[in-house]
């Protein structure tokens, strides 16, 4: 697995161990319609893609949050810039409901 997919460890300015791991492009709409297993990957890279975009939210809350005990009552200033971001990357991913 991780000669195929790339995987590298390198450490960070903190010395710390950073694995990062690159995966193939997804396939494209002809491969998937020729090629069953095509499909699974498409279906691998989209929840990948999902995984990576929900740790992200999580990270700018985690932020948006030091920022609002970090700044007290002037966080409706300072933090607005993070706030917006945060509500941009959640957004998508609100349901409806009735």
């Amino acid at each position: 697995f991780a000669a195929a997919c790339g995987v590298t460890e390198e450490r960070d300015g903190t010395n710390a161990m950073v694995r990062q791991v690159s995966f193939p492009s997804p396939p494209t709409e002809q491969q998937v319609a020729e090629n069953p297993a095509a499909k699974l990957e498409l279906r691998e890279h989209e929840a990948r893609e999902k995984l990576i975009r929900v740790e992200h939210a999580k990270l700018v809350r985690q932020e948006l949050k030091e920022c609002y005990r970090k700044e007290g009552v002037n966080h409706p200033a300072k933090c607005k810039e993070l706030a917006l971001t945060y509500l941009e990357l959640v957004k998508p991913n609100q349901m409806l409901r009735k």
